[in-house]
């Protein structure tokens, strides 16, 4: 992920969007599973920066792709439904 982030100005522009703030939701998931929940957030919170910065980042979607990794560790395990 440090390898997208670093060459990004080779990602194509109309992909920045997508690619960028994914390639720091995917860092925070890492952290989280080694344990490094500080590190997780700051990667989620770039994310959610750099989604704003490219494109329209709507509530719900904020919610659902870093606010709830914010708010909780990525465990990678199935989330039971109420």
């Amino acid at each position: 992920m440090d390898e997208v982030m670093e060459d990004s100005a080779e990602v194509h522009p109309k992909m920045k969007w997508f690619v960028l703030p994914a390639a720091k939701k995917t860092k925070g998931w890492c952290y989280d599973l080694l344990g490094k929940r500080e590190f997780a957030i700051q990667s989620y919170k770039e994310g959610k920066k750099i989604a704003k910065k490219y494109g329209k980042l709507s509530e719900r979607k904020s919610k659902m792709l870093y606010d709830k990794w914010i708010e909780k560790p990525y465990t990678h395990q199935k989330e039971e439904k109420d």
